[in-house]
């Protein structure tokens, strides 16, 4: 009889070595579900969240979001800690104490500069906290919390900055996850659309025309809508070749954002408006087919501005808010001139693509006479503003205009909020002015610690109400966190910028994300940090580090 040969069915047994690497694998896996159950809760829940109407929506929001974080960190820890013991024990296994030095050293030495602006701010708000003089409660908060129904003190910062460093370090690459804010939105900007015209499909405790959508007061949603809509408005510039449909869908939603944006009422939107179409333009002046893309944008803020102008037309009273710049968009002919040059310009582009021949030279030098002309407008504008505020009348009848009267009622009390801002931080000492007052902080020292003279110039100009902030968001961290936190917290915005928009040459997503940042940056100029715009910027920031770190996209 022959022999055979024995094959045994045994596997053999793992070394130490592949059984952490599949522990530090699982660890890994458990993270990135962990962080992304978390921006599911975020994207999708937190703007629908709300417990009694408008009553205390602001408050609702941050809870949701707080104790979302919370949970989630709980969750992440227990992940984070065997991951990071197994991935120390592979290391030594590997060289000992030294090869865990030389990946700690290595790790440091890929972190980027946006990274260490946003952990140099983690260090700002804490040193903030540490020499504030209001850690200890009062009647309206403490530098910890924040001020009362706000809460956006130090345990809110950090973990906005625990929330960047998780999204980007373990955000799978994936286009479905931001996909999901596009429904969400398209529900929120169709029920803010709506409110504007006393269309309310359900009813909401404490309605007022200032409180529009499930998201809140009109600032909020400014804040929250702006980052969302140009972010997907770069997305569907960028990305031509995705199929019809999702092309279709993204340009139905694009003019809903477009007709809820200039309906919206705050005036920092439409600012942002302004100054996005027109970065957008200059991305777009050297080919045919990202300016037929940009102006097939600007087409469908035409038509969203003449629905809208018909809307009006025959529901008159049914449109809830005044505004002059809004009435230029709305119900004045520039909304039909807006769709026809749009529409002209989209027609002589596909002439000229057709005929192979495309000015580059005469489209770039538009473009940059667009942008001197938006320069010069502005220094007009501030020159003959302070002409008029000096010397009132002086203009003639352009005097009549209450935007070139600089005073403590211009920019619906910006003028008096910044101010109050400006002298805050004057009136403060070498240490707090390179720390600030203390995170969240500015409203516990304008209402107890302020000079007289300005104490008395927020009761007039705000009849008791508690000022929380500048009302520019840059103006309002150079208060409350200094110099060291203003520097921090600027870098960290501009660096992504930056990185993300060159990113986005070859990768939409990332460019995506640096456009919702600018947006953010531009309409903040005016407006503040709250919880639903805060953790949703500091998602799109992780978003477009762990973009740029995976390149998969």
């Amino acid at each position: 009889m022959g022999r055979h040969k024995v094959i045994s069915t045994k596997r053999k047994p793992k070394s130490k070595a592949d059984l952490l690497t599949d522990v530090s694998q699982l660890m890994r896996l458990g993270l990135s579900m962990a962080v992304v159950i978390y921006m599911l809760f975020m994207i999708v829940v937190l703007p629908f969240y709300f417990t009694d109407g408008y009553a205390m929506i602001g408050t609702d929001k941050f809870n949701f979001f707080y104790k979302g974080t919370c949970i989630m960190g709980i969750f992440f820890l227990i992940f984070w800690i065997p991951y990071i013991v197994s991935k120390a024990m592979l290391l030594r296994r590997a060289g000992g104490m030294g090869r865990i030095k030389q990946e700690l050293l290595k790790g440091c030495k890929n972190l980027s500069v946006t990274d260490w602006f946003v952990f140099g701010y983690g260090v700002a708000v804490i040193l903030s906290y540490l020499f504030s003089q209001y850690k200890t409660g009062t009647a309206l908060g403490d530098a910890f919390v924040g001020v009362n129904r706000w809460y956006l003190g130090l345990r809110t910062q950090l973990l906005l900055v625990a929330v960047y460093f998780a999204v980007s370090r373990f955000c799978p690459p994936k286009k479905w996850l931001p996909a999901l804010s596009i429904p969400v939105t398209l529900v929120t900007f169709t029920l803010g659309y709506l409110n504007r015209f006393d269309v309310r499909l359900f009813e909401m405790k404490n309605t007022t025309n200032e409180f529009i959508s499930t998201i809140g007061n009109m600032n909020w949603y400014c804040g929250y809508m702006v980052i969302i809509f140009f972010g997907g408005v770069y997305y569907l510039w960028s990305m031509s070749e995705e199929k019809t449909w999702v092309n279709a869908v993204l340009g139905i939603w694009m003019t809903v954002g477009f007709a809820t944006l200039v309906t919206q009422g705050s005036r920092s939107g439409l600012l942002t408006l302004v100054v996005m179409l027109l970065v957008l333009y200059l991305f777009s002046m050297k080919g045919t087919e990202k300016l037929l893309l940009f102006f097939a944008c600007c087409m469908s803020l035409g038509f969203a501005c003449m629905v809208t102008c018909v809307f009006r037309s025959f529901l008159p009273e049914r449109f809830n808010y005044e505004d002059g710049l809004m009435d230029l968009l709305t119900y004045s002919p520039m909304a039909f001139v807006v769709s026809v040059v749009a529409c002209l310009m989209c027609l002589l582009l596909v002439f000229l693509q057709k005929k192979g021949k495309f000015p580059v030279k005469a489209f770039s030098v538009l473009g940059y006479i667009v942008c001197v002309g938006a320069v010069l407008a502005l220094v007009t504008f501030v020159v003959l503003g302070l002409m008029n505020t000096a010397r009132p009348g002086s203009l003639g009848r352009l005097s009549e205009i209450s935007a070139l009267t600089f005073n403590k009622e211009w920019g619906s009390n910006r003028g008096a909020t910044w101010a109050a801002g400006f002298q805050c931080f004057t009136e403060q000492g070498l240490l707090g002015k390179l720390f600030g007052v203390g995170p969240d902080s500015m409203a516990l020292y304008l209402h107890s610690n302020a000079n007289e003279e300005l104490q008395l110039m927020l009761k007039e100009c705000f009849k008791g109400r508690t000022l929380t902030n500048a009302h520019c968001e840059w103006l309002t961290t150079l208060v409350n966190n200094g110099l060291l936190g203003m520097v921090c917290y600027a870098g960290l915005f501009v660096s992504a910028v930056m990185r993300f928009l060159k990113a986005g040459k070859t990768n939409a997503m990332v460019g995506a994300c640096g456009f919702a940042v600018l947006a953010y940056i531009v309409n903040n100029l005016f407006s503040f940090q709250q919880a639903m715009s805060a953790v949703t910027i500091f998602m799109v920031l992780g978003m477009g580090e762990a973009y740029i770190r995976s390149k998969e996209l």
